[in-house]
C-alpha cells in the first residue's frame, strides 16, 4: 500500500494487517448525513439563463466549459474569478495527458484569481506518487490553489489529515478541513466530506465583514446543510454526483450518490431565502465506474460583476 511519510511524500510500503474496515468501500457517514432535511431543498430553485452559460472545450470534445456570472455581494468581490474542479480520480494510466493537458490550458485561460479543488482528486491508493506533480501543475495555472478532501480520500483512513496537508502542500495547494483561507477580498471555507469526516461549517459571526463568502466542500449535501443551519455564506462549490456520470433521456443520472437524488446533481442554483448561490460540478474524472453517457467533464468559472452588469437574479 502507499502511505504519506511528515514530509507530505507518498511512499509505498508493505501492506500491514489492520482494521478491515479500514480499506472499505462503504464508508461510516456522520450522522447529520444519513437522512435528507427536505425542508431545506425547498430553499433553492436552479438558476438558467443569463448568469450561466456552457459551451463545449476547443481543445477536447469530451470537456464543457461553464461561465457563470454572478452579481457581486460586496465591492470587495467585483471582478474576481474563481475556477472551479473536481473529481478527477486522476491516474495517468487512465488519465490521458491530452486530456490533462486542455483541462489545464482551459483553467488558465479563465485568468482566475484562485482555483478550487473540489475533492476526490486521488484514485488508488498504488498511483497516490503522481498527485504531487498533479497538484504542481494546478498550482502553477493560477496565483492561488486550494483544495478538500472527498470520499477518495478521507476512505484512506490510514493517512492522517496532518499527513494530507503536508501532501497537497507538497504540490503547492492548500488542503482545507474544516478551517478558513483568508485573501483580503475573500473567506474561504472549507468543509470536510461526511464519509469518515466531521464536516463542520462556521457560524454568521466567523466570517469578516465587506469581503466575498466562499463555503466550500465535496458534496452539495454539505452545502444544503451548512445553508439551513445558518453558515450565511454567499456562494459555495460542490462536486461528487458526476451529474450521475451516465444520463438517459427524459430520466436523467441514474445514480448520484446523494441525499437529494437529482435535484443538485449539476448545475447552478440560488437560495429564494438570502440569494446565496451553489455551484455543483460534474467533474472531470470518472471514479470506479468508467465512461460517460449524455454527461460531459465540465471545468467551470464563476466571474462577479457589479450589481447591474451580470445575469438576472
Amino acid at each position: 500500500m502507499v502511505t504519506i511519510d511528515g514530509d507530505g511524500r507518498a511512499v509505498r510500503q508493505e501492506e500491514e494487517r489492520g482494521d478491515p474496515a479500514s480499506f472499505s468501500p462503504v464508508y461510516r457517514v456522520a450522522p447529520a448525513f444519513r437522512r435528507p432535511e427536505c425542508s431545506l431543498v425547498r430553499r433553492w430553485r436552479r438558476l438558467r439563463g443569463a448568469e450561466r452559460a456552457e459551451s463545449v472545450s476547443s481543445r477536447d470534445p469530451g470537456l464543457a466549459v461553464t461561465r457563470c456570472r454572478f452579481p457581486a455581494p460586496c465591492a470587495a468581490a467585483a471582478g474576481r474569478r474563481i475556477a472551479f474542479v473536481s473529481d478527477l480520480h486522476y491516474r495517468a494510466d487512465r488519465y490521458p495527458e491530452k486530456r490533462l493537458a486542455a483541462l489545464l490550458g482551459e483553467v488558465e485561460s479563465f485568468a482566475s484569481d484562485l482555483v478550487l479543488l473540489g475533492g476526490d482528486v486521488v484514485c488508488d491508493a498504488d498511483t497516490m506518487e503522481e498527485i504531487p506533480g498533479l497538484l504542481a501543475r494546478f498550482a502553477g495555472v493560477s496565483p492561488v490553489c486550494c483544495a478538500v478532501t472527498g470520499n477518495w480520500e478521507q476512505g484512506k483512513a490510514w493517512i492522517s489529515k496532518a499527513r494530507w496537508r503536508a501532501f497537497f502542500r507538497s504540490g503547492g495547494v492548500e488542503l482545507l478541513l474544516n478551517d478558513f483561507f483568508r485573501l483580503p477580498w475573500l473567506d474561504l471555507y472549507g468543509s470536510e466530506d461526511p464519509a469518515r469526516g466531521d464536516p463542520a461549517w462556521p457560524a454568521k459571526i466567523d466570517w469578516r465583514q465587506g469581503v466575498l463568502r466562499v463555503f466550500f466542500s465535496h458534496r452539495p449535501d454539505t452545502s444544503i446543510l451548512a445553508e439551513g443551519r445558518g453558515s450565511g455564506f454567499h456562494l459555495a462549490f460542490a462536486g461528487h454526483t458526476h451529474a450521475g456520470q451516465w444520463r438517459l433521456p427524459l430520466l436523467g443520472a441514474l445514480c448520484t450518490h446523494s441525499l437529494y437524488g437529482r435535484r443538485f446533481d449539476s448545475g447552478c442554483f440560488v437560495n429564494r431565502v438570502n440569494g446565496a448561490r451553489l455551484v455543483v460540478g460534474r467533474g472531470v474524472g470518472e471514479g470506479s465506474f468508467p465512461g460517460r453517457f449524455r454527461c460531459r467533464r465540465e471545468v467551470v468559472l464563476v466571474e462577479f460583476v457589479e450589481a447591474g452588469k451580470g445575469g438576472a437574479a
